[in-house]
């Protein structure tokens, strides 16, 4: 098949063939989509306060907020504080050392990512006919593909590289091993990606034979074939744990940088490089920049897709 094998088929559902399926629209840029409404109302956060707030997520889950840009890390802790019904950050303080529920709300505010099978699919042709041939034409007729998916949310970015791999790649698959390595720092949303059950409009970007062969109707819901499923393991951790991976083939982190210093994104860039096979690649979200040395650290494949190559 040629370039474009994905194209957006919202028109068909497995059992009936011909229910629309809806459109998502009106996301907002923020990870949060329609979850973070504008609320001008500001709400102040004093050094004292902010610290508070870091140290019990840092000590209960490990997540370190000093990490992440602060207007963005703010507005999402102001949306749990109106949420949880608190007056000011101090009742929310408070609420966070009673509750460990709110905790782990919070920590899903601060890393929820909107997301949904073959997402912005033109990436996806190019993993398929440009990225995948040049890792499997050069380790020769055998050996293991690392792949590792950061920051992956409910699994749909690494289910979809196995649903390629599976689809055009039948015949490398039964010469190499595999391996999918998907991580993210909620535990929750882990576990939801470990299950394989998505809602309807997570597979808007999937042509109905894709849908026919690999999800199958289960309520509400669309399960994930165990033949995919198997191909992935998820595994919590966090993204400026150092030195974790190596000899990776390929590295895919979309949409995630830009919610970090600029300090920081160089620092993960550096060790993507670090963890990335000679010739291996690397895919940003199309938001996202190599900067400071990490420019002269990788050659550019396909610039509008964000595709670079140690």
């Amino acid at each position: 098949m040629a370039a474009g094998i994905f194209p957006k088929v919202a028109d068909m559902s497995i059992s009936e063939g011909k229910e629309r399926l809806p459109a998502i629209s009106g996301l907002l840029r923020d990870r949060h989509g329609d979850l973070l409404q504008r609320d001008t109302t500001a709400i102040h956060y004093s050094e004292v306060t902010f610290k508070a707030i870091r140290d019990i997520l840092f000590e209960r889950e490990g997540f370190d907020l000093d990490s992440y840009k602060d207007k963005c890390i703010q507005r999402r802790i102001s949306f749990r504080l109106r949420t949880s019904g608190c007056k000011n950050t101090e009742e929310y303080i408070e609420l966070l050392n009673k509750k460990e529920e709110e905790v782990k709300k919070l920590l899903n505010a601060l890393t929820i990512n909107v997301t949904e099978f073959f997402r912005n699919q033109s990436t996806f042709d190019k993993l398929k006919d440009i990225v995948f041939p040049d890792i499997f034409a050069a380790k020769g007729g055998s050996g293991t593909v690392r792949i590792w998916s950061a920051g992956c949310a409910s699994g749909e970015e690494p289910y979809t590289i196995a649903i390629i791999l599976k689809e055009f790649f039948s015949e490398e698959l039964k010469r190499f091993n595999i391996e999918i390595t998907a991580t993210d720092v909620d535990e929750g949303i882990l576990k939801k990606a470990a299950e394989g059950h998505y809602k309807r409009d997570k597979l808007v970007g999937m042509v109905p034979g894709l849908m026919v062969r690999y999800f199958k109707e289960d309520g509400d819901k669309y399960r994930l074939s165990n033949d995919i499923k198997k191909m992935v393991s998820f595994r919590k951790e966090d993204i400026f744990q150092e030195r974790l991976h190596r000899e990776k083939d390929l590295i895919i982190c979309r949409n995630l940088l830009i919610y970090f210093s600029r300090v920081k994104q160089e620092w993960v860039l550096n060790e993507f490089w670090k963890a990335l096979n000679p010739g291996g690649f690397l895919i940003l979200g199309r938001a996202e920049i190599l900067v400071g040395e990490s420019r002269k650290l990788f050659s550019s494949i396909c610039p509008r897709e964000r595709i670079y190559r140690k």
